[in-house]
């Protein structure tokens, strides 16, 4: 349920095209994956990739990327190596998740300036004050979405699973905070998720439509009689 269809496609497609495993279709529309800056960077003209360069010097012309062989880091040196966007004294600064977001964290509290590879959804979103820059050159492609992938025989032997996984799809906003509860708060995922479930009970049930439960009852009915 996590195939990231842009950065996942060279992996995928040999086995979708072999029909091994079968596409149920997109669950997150709304996703992004490109770089980011802190919003004050932003709203001081930093825009676009293509305004960078102008402020590189505020940059220490450093890009943050995640851990070495990442597509993301791969692209950005690219983008380094090509001159694109003027960007050919700069230096990809590859590390790790955890590392990069650290150092995010210290130069948003400093008020320092930052460029970094981000994506959505992710809990930076909610705790981090950050704006997405515009790719005129397209360089990172076309929008990623995420979709659902089953073996190639469970529309077959379960029609019933295979219709809700069809019918599961979500909104951004709701797994960024998802993630920053159970990943940053180190909550428990399961007491998250009865909680959001709880909360929202009409969405879950869009998902249920016509789907029946384990005892063969109405998936609907059930869910809005247990919350």
């Amino acid at each position: 349920m996590g195939a990231w269809y842009e950065s996942l496609k060279s992996m995928l497609q040999p086995y979708l095209d072999e029909g091994s495993i079968v596409d149920l279709g997109s669950n997150l529309d709304e996703c992004e994956y490109s770089c980011a800056v802190p919003a004050y960077a932003y709203n001081s003209g930093v825009k676009s990739m293509a305004d960078l360069n102008e402020f590189a010097e505020k940059f220490d012309c450093k890009y943050y990327g995640i851990e070495p062989g990442n597509d993301g880091n791969k692209l950005i040196q690219e983008v380094i190596n090509d001159n694109t966007y003027n960007l050919k004294d700069w230096e990809l600064v590859a590390s790790s998740t955890p590392a990069m977001l650290s150092q995010v964290r210290k130069s948003i509290k400093n008020k320092e300036w930052i460029v970094f590879s981000a994506w959505s959804p992710h809990w930076m979103n909610v705790d981090f004050d950050i704006k997405y820059l515009e790719d005129p050159e397209g360089v990172w492609g076309e929008k990623p979405k995420v979709g659902t992938l089953c073996k190639k025989d469970l529309p077959e032997t379960d029609p019933n699973v295979t219709k809700f996984l069809k019918q599961f799809n979500i909104e951004t906003d709701y797994q960024s905070k998802w993630i920053l509860e159970y990943d940053k708060k180190n909550r428990k995922a399961e007491k998250v998720a009865e909680e959001w479930v709880s909360n929202n009970v009409d969405v879950v049930s869009k998902w249920l439509e016509g789907v029946k439960t384990v005892n063969g009852q109405d998936a609907q009915k059930a869910i809005k009689d247990a919350y």
